[in-house]
């Protein structure tokens, strides 16, 4: 027999947390693998979620624990602040699963290595976007600027964002042309990709 007290509980903070992360049921029930209308009972503590194989489920979709959807602890203990995080594990998770096994061994490879070089891409990425960030957005060149020629701190500014983060527009470039190449000469384009990852 269910335990009305603990699957209100469960339920209430099943929503807090669900709320807390900027998601809605259809997600959840997505996850589960159960309709909209379970999620929803599920959550207003109407039929059984305290079980363990769903509690578990819950726990997994939302980042916490067991312990904390039961009321147990206060410690959320997750690993996720927000939905953005949420939404680029999900879409790595979503990567990682469409990772091509079933293709030519060449094929397979190139497509790895795509996958590889964008995220490599990415790190480089945010390494100098931060860079950027903090040393270009601000008026203190001022002085600086105009000592080199530059018509005022804004123009400096701007051309010393943009070549911070040139590396990244023209990998992207790079991986572009080298997509293209691929339909024409994939020997050609697998070298060229090679090549790239070395420099990562």
């Amino acid at each position: 027999m269910r335990d009305k007290q603990l699957c209100a509980t469960i339920g209430k903070r099943m929503k807090e947390r669900r709320k807390e992360l900027n998601l809605n049921l259809g997600y959840i029930a997505d996850k589960m693998g159960v309709n909209i209308s379970t999620a929803q009972r599920y959550e207003a503590g109407l039929i059984d979620n305290s079980k363990k194989i769903v509690l578990d489920s819950l726990a997994e979709i939302l980042h916490t624990t067991p312990e904390w959807l039961r009321g147990e602890t206060s410690e959320l203990n997750s690993d996720i602040e927000d939905y953005m995080e949420l939404k680029l594990i999900d879409s790595f998770n979503t990567a990682l699963k469409s990772v091509p096994n079933d293709l030519e061994e060449n094929a397979s490879l190139f497509s790895k290595n795509i996958l590889l070089l964008l995220l490599k891409e990415y790190t480089d990425f945010n390494q100098s976007f931060g860079i950027a960030l903090s040393k270009y957005t601000d008026n203190e060149n001022n002085s600086f600027a105009e000592t080199i020629g530059f018509s005022s701190s804004n123009e400096f500014n701007e051309v010393m964002f943009l070549r911070e983060i040139t590396h990244t527009i023209n990998t992207f470039s790079e991986i572009s042309d080298i997509i293209r190449t691929y339909s024409k000469n994939p020997d050609v384009a697998n070298n060229r990709l090679d090549a790239l990852l070395k420099l990562h």
